[in-house]
């Protein structure tokens, strides 16, 4: 049974008013930043009002929402905060990600990758990788280090050691559940990112450039592009195991000391294989040489 006020006003709010409120907090809580956050109703309070109008609604987190609640921060406080969201004053908004102490395997499209240190490599830039944990804390979580961007080159998400920071200027950014989503445009996701505590990261999708190369996966395949031509196509499903998985140098894929089990490639480009292994692999053509 859908939950309304004394005006018949439904719990449920649109998605259109939604993305408005998020867009106009800045991704996050408009006091502390934190996007882990909660819709509120700021004046009139819910109970009181007649309609979701996103001009008197913002994002405040879990926290800051109890203090309100509470009476313990005042509605003026937040209307401030709703003019100068703590988000956009300092362009992003922040969370952190649990890893725990067992190294997480990364699933990105279909593809399992397993043992990675860098998952993608760009012409000696890793902009995806997985780091023991720092041997000065006792105790401490696997780091992941992370930078995803769209298809025109702009920032839309950035991990250090296990804290990601959302731009403040991108279009959209939604958390659901365990998964962070990114859009680019009505329509158009960038990136589906969720975290499976003490189990493993899944890219659902991703659809990002840097500098010029493309990066393209959903759950059917995973696709890697230079600015001149396709590399390597991953279709559903399969195993990659090697330290640097994706390593691009120039127009080449250099896949070094790797183990692929299960799954269908279609080499595209100029692909080297060097001390690796193929089991129970389907592979299409492309320019292919191994070692």
């Amino acid at each position: 049974m859908v939950q309304t006020n004394k005006n018949g006003l439904s719990r449920t709010i649109p998605e259109g008013v939604k993305r408005k409120v998020r867009k106009d907090a800045g991704f996050g809580c408009v006091l502390c930043g934190n996007a882990i956050c909660e819709y509120e109703h700021v004046d009139p309070e819910w109970a009181d009002a007649t309609t979701h109008n996103p001009r008197f609604m913002t994002l405040l987190c879990g926290s800051c929402h109890s203090k309100k609640t509470r009476g313990i921060i005042g509605v003026d406080t937040v209307k401030h905060a709703m003019a100068n969201p703590k988000c956009k004053e300092r362009g992003y908004s922040n969370d952190w990600l649990d890893f725990g102490k067992k190294k997480p395997v990364v699933q990105l499209g279909g593809t399992l990758f397993h043992d990675t240190i860098s998952l993608i490599s760009i012409n000696s830039e890793s902009i995806f990788s997985i780091l023991p944990p720092d041997p000065k804390i006792p105790n401490s979580p696997y780091r992941i280090f992370a930078l995803f961007t769209d298809i025109d080159g702009n920032v839309l998400l950035g991990i250090k050691a296990n804290e990601w920071f959302g731009n403040a200027d991108n279009w959209d950014i939604e958390s659901v559940g365990r998964k962070l989503l990114i859009r680019k445009k009505l329509g158009e996701i960038s990136l589906i990112l969720e975290n499976i505590p003490g189990d493993k990261i899944v890219i659902h999708k991703i659809n990002m450039d840097y500098k010029g190369y493309k990066i393209r996966g959903d759950s059917k395949e995973l696709m890697v592009s230079t600015p001149t031509r396709d590399l390597i196509k991953i279709d559903m499903g399969g195993e990659i195991h090697g330290k640097v998985a994706l390593n691009i140098i120039g127009e080449r894929l250099i896949m070094d000391r790797m183990k692929i089990k299960n799954a269908k490639i279609d080499f595209g480009g100029n692909v080297l294989l060097s001390n690796s292994t193929i089991i129970g692999c389907h592979i299409d053509g492309g320019a292919l040489n191994q070692k």
